[in-house]
């Protein structure tokens, strides 16, 4: 990283090689490679949090997304615990929100990201883990474990005394001591307006496509759906062929999954590549 580095020369003494790995005179290239087959693998953009204004995501300090908690529960963690923003103190009352950027018609993204609910179970117990003392409470709209094992998992966050409470969060405000105060739909009990007090609110970001790689087929033209997804030539049959023949995609760059379904559409996506060029080298 050249804008960081101090040019000591320590990467470079540290790991010497013939030719050398670490080149400071590099610059960019672009490189132009004829290919038989391209599968397109270019993952997901996380939902940017500041776009939901009534949560103060970069305003409030104690209002974090999931991806700075899963840095602080890290092995790795700065200073190996979990500390607020605002104080350095360890929070004791932790608030997730789910579905932020998912299933919202505002923000263009009325599709479930599938992952959120997981994550945030995941990382709740691995909290309770860390800050035995703390209370943990996940707002949701519909808790959405359909993999395997995922509603045992679901089951045993709850036997674990995090509390689930079903409902949409209407905003956050902040008190003087950084404090958060989280206002809420609460649905099983008549829908009506709460207030509840938190510490530290965690909002559970979705995923957003990368809209830019359908513009990167210049002669033919990369069908994607209303979101901005890959579209898949026949979702049940074949579901990493894309609409250009030679291209196929795996992964998130179909849509919202997790890892292991991402695993698997890599594995379709390789096979399916290797049969096609079988097929096209046969023929010549």
């Amino acid at each position: 990283d050249l804008d960081h580095c101090i040019y000591c020369g320590q990467c470079e003494r540290a790991c010497p090689t013939e030719p050398p790995s670490i080149d400071f005179t590099q610059v960019p290239k672009i490189h132009h490679l004829k290919v038989g087959a391209i599968i397109v693998a270019t993952g997901f953009h996380l939902f940017d949090a500041r776009l939901k204004e009534n949560y103060h995501f970069g305003e409030y300090p104690n209002v974090i997304h999931a991806m700075h908690m899963d840095r602080l529960l890290a092995p790795t963690r700065p200073y190996h615990a979990i500390l607020r923003p605002s104080d350095g103190k360890e929070p004791n009352n932790i608030a997730y929100i789910l579905c932020v950027g998912s299933r919202d018609k505002t923000v263009n993204n009325p599709n479930c990201s599938q992952i959120c609910c997981m994550y945030s179970i995941k990382q709740a117990q691995l909290i309770m883990g860390a800050l035995p003392l703390a209370d943990v409470t996940i707002y949701y709209i519909d808790i959405r474990a359909f993999g395997k094992a995922f509603e045992e998992f679901y089951q045993q966050a709850k036997d674990m005394g995090i509390m689930f409470v079903k409902g949409r969060v209407a905003k956050i405000e902040q008190k003087e001591n950084g404090d958060l105060i989280v206002w809420y739909e609460d649905i099983e009990n008549g829908g009506k307006l709460c207030k509840a007090e938190h510490d530290l609110v965690v909002l559970s970001v979705g995923l957003l496509p990368d809209k830019e790689i359908a513009n990167v087929f210049k002669d033919q033209k990369l069908e994607v759906d209303d979101v901005g997804w890959i579209k898949s030539a026949d979702e049940n049959a074949n579901p990493v062929e894309t609409s250009i023949r030679g291209v196929f995609a795996a992964g998130t760059a179909l849509g919202p999954k997790d890892i292991p379904d991402s695993v698997i559409e890599g594995g379709a996506a390789a096979m399916q590549c290797a049969a096609y060029l079988s097929e096209v080298r046969g023929r010549h």
